[in-house]
């Protein structure tokens, strides 16, 4: 047969082969994968096939781990990196340096696995097999991490988690387009795995739960890459608990381990594995008081570890090492031999160049020394401009002194016109409260109201700190009486001429006795005439202040209302019909005023009675529109029906979002009163 023949049928057998073993050792049938490769070990010598018996020792190391056939690997190993080295193939023989520090990571022999990673990844990244870097950072972290659990340094630690998980991150964004062939799919996996674990341990050692959500997320992805075997499901699940752990969850992490533990009697986990999932009980089982417990998973996960960690095993790590390092001495002896001779030959070149140079740097020097000449005769004129330039520096700066100090002294006086503003302010405000507090005593107040209207509300929303609206009650005979009134003017000037209002109003109160009936008409026109008497004697062209006035007569004996209003309505709303009594046009106090007028309505048990003052219709919202009547009515008709209180409350709401980030305007002032026949 030609070689090119026996080649391709060698490769057909070692593929056959190949997937026949791993299909075997998934499926828990060890013996049988382990046999498989001797198989191919034997095929590959009876071909002479280098390639295809190097790759036969390698794959031989993987089926053969569980039975801790720690010297036939690493011998395999050594055979398979002699062949790879003839044959001249970086990208194995850095396969080979990173199956080696895998089996000395197991025998915890981590500084010398340490070695063989970083060389496995120096020659991958060589020849720019980013696949093979990847795998072999895979490895290196992998056993880093594994080697920082017995660490005190959490400085320290937090450094290289953060290093490890910048490159595995790198490298998962790199190879993510590899992850539809199973191998590939497997380092993608791994890198999952490293990411997952870096995260536990910073949630470990940091004490932040947000790392263990990290790692959580990382072990979903290793389910997504290769949740088809169930050797990884079950690692995942392992990695899991450590998740709980690290969320202070020993209970969940407990039971978790106990199933683990249930489904793994068929499964090729490694002493490795079965060592983190007893260790990871063991925690659990302290954490939850279980002493007795912990010490026998503490013990059971010592023994798996030192199935693999005994004194033969580790012997024969060393061993393997010093035969590899022999090996390596030679070959660095080589270089260096090589180094020595090249040295040699330079020395011969260089002696030509030394006349060349010394003669060059004699022309620079020369050179050098001219440029130096006509630098220092500028630099004489640079000095005398800056002579004179400093000069005018310094008479500025004494102006600025100057312009300093009088902007200190102009500082000082506006400090002390600002604390005697401040101080007429305070003089001010209180002379303003004090003012508030008095027209409060003199104002009927919300009990006022209540106690001759027991089913009402009154609502003021004042601009400012005292207000021009003002309210009274009285009661005469059978007839119970409100005023409601509001000065033209806000603030100050509106407050005082109230309490004018309000002193003309009661005086007419106390003296009115009617002939006939009772005449809230006679009431509007006998209090305009006391303020324009009181008036009289200064009212000037800059004296404009009126007072809007609403008088209403509840008529018990008779259940009748009669009003009389001063540019100011009422709305009577009897079930769902709104009525609005408009009254008279003018305003007390102002002396054009003709005679006001009484109007009646019936009233019946649950009709409402409102008095709002004119500033309700002149709130504006941001849309520039006014609560005009329509508005009014509509929240009349919303609100009727509702206890008075809880009326006041959804009245108070309607105004607030109409103006919504607008000013009030003006003092607002409404009153409503249910017809109950006090």
């Amino acid at each position: 047969m030609p070689v090119s023949a026996q080649i391709g049928a060698g490769k057909s057998s070692f593929d056959a082969n190949y997937k026949a073993a791993f299909r075997d050792y998934y499926s828990g049938n060890f013996d049988s994968a382990y046999h498989r490769t001797q198989m191919m070990i034997e095929e590959a010598k009876s071909k002479d096939d280098p390639r295809y018996l190097a790759a036969s020792y390698t794959f031989a190391t993987l089926f053969s781990d569980h039975k801790g056939h720690v010297a036939e690997d690493l011998d395999n190993l050594y055979k398979a990196l002699s062949i790879y080295k003839d044959l001249g193939d970086s990208a194995r023989i850095s396969a080979v340096y990173r199956y080696i520090g895998e089996a000395l990571g197991d025998l915890q022999m981590y500084q010398n696995a340490y070695d063989f990673f970083y060389r496995a990844i120096k020659i991958a990244g060589d020849c720019d097999d980013v696949y093979e870097e990847s795998r072999g950072y895979n490895s290196l972290f992998e056993y880093t991490m594994v080697d920082l659990e017995t660490e005190v340094d959490s400085a320290g630690i937090s450094g290289q988690l953060r290093n490890i998980i910048s490159k595995m991150e790198y490298f998962s964004h790199v190879v993510a387009d590899d992850t539809l062939e199973h191998i590939h799919r497997q380092n993608v996996a791994r890198i999952y795995i490293n990411l997952a674990s870096a995260y536990i341990l910073k949630a470990r050692y940091e004490n932040n739960i947000a790392y263990a959500d990290s790692a959580q997320k990382y072990i979903e992805k290793i389910r997504k890459a290769m949740g088809f075997q169930r050797i990884t499901l079950m690692r995942s699940y392992i990695m899991e608990s450590s998740v709980l752990l690290a969320k202070n969850k020993p209970s969940d992490a407990f039971y978790r381990l106990k199933e683990i533990e249930k489904l793994t009697a068929n499964l090729p986990l490694t002493n490795t594995d079965f060592a983190k999932l007893y260790h990871n009980l063991s925690v659990a089982s302290q954490r939850l008081g279980n002493l007795e417990e912990a010490i026998d998973y503490k013990e059971k996960a010592l023994e798996y570890q030192s199935l693999t960690v005994n004194e033969y095993n580790i012997s024969v790590g060393f061993e393997y090492q010093t035969k590899l390092m022999a090996d390596n001495e030679i070959s660095a002896h080589q270089r260096d031999k090589e180094l020595v001779e090249f040295a040699n030959n330079e020395k011969l070149r260089n002696v030509r160049f030394i006349g060349y140079w010394a003669f060059g740097i004699l022309l620079v020097l020369v050179a050098a020394l001219s440029v130096l000449g006509l630098v220092l005769r500028r630099n004489k004129k640079a000095t005398r401009k800056l002579n004179i330039l400093f000069n005018k520096l310094e008479k500025h700066n004494r102006k600025l002194v100057d312009q300093q100090n009088e902007l200190t002294e102009q500082n000082d006086l506006i400090q002390k016109q600002r604390d005697t503003v401040d101080k007429i302010n305070k003089e001010i405000m209180s002379s303003i409260t004090y003012a508030q507090r008095i027209q409060k005593a003199a104002y009927s107040q919300d009990n006022d109201i209540k106690q001759l209207f027991s089913d009402s509300f009154r609502m003021i929303r004042s601009d400012s700190l005292v207000t021009g609206c003002f309210h009274i009650t009285h009661e005469y005979k059978s007839i119970k009486i409100l005023v409601a009134a509001t000065c033209s003017r806000n603030g100050v000037p509106g407050s005082f001429f109230a309490m004018l209002g309000l002193s003309s109003l009661r005086e007419v109160l106390v003296k009115y006795r009617p002939e006939g009936e009772f005449s809230p008409a006679e009431l509007l026109s006998s209090t305009d005439f006391n303020l324009r008497q009181l008036l009289s004697n200064s009212r000037n062209d800059d004296i404009v202040e009126t007072i809007d006035m609403s008088i209403l007569a509840f008529d018990v004996e008779n259940r009748m209302l009669s009003y009389s209003g001063a540019n100011q309505g009422i709305y009577f709303c009897h079930e769902s019909d709104i009525k609005y009594l408009a009254g008279n046009a003018h305003r007390l106090g102002d002396p054009n005023n003709s005679e006001f007028v009484t109007e009646k309505t019936p009233i019946a048990p649950g009709d409402m009675v409102y008095v709002f003052n004119n500033s309700v219709e002149k709130q504006v919202n941001i849309y520039d529109m006014t609560f005009d009547t329509y508005h009014v009515k509509q929240m009349i008709k919303r609100v009727s029906a509702l206890p008075c209180d809880q009326q006041k409350e959804e009245i108070n709401n309607t105004m607030t979002n109409w103006l919504g980030t607008n000013n009030q305007t003006g003092d607002i002032g409404i009153i409503g009163i249910r017809c109950v026949f006090w």
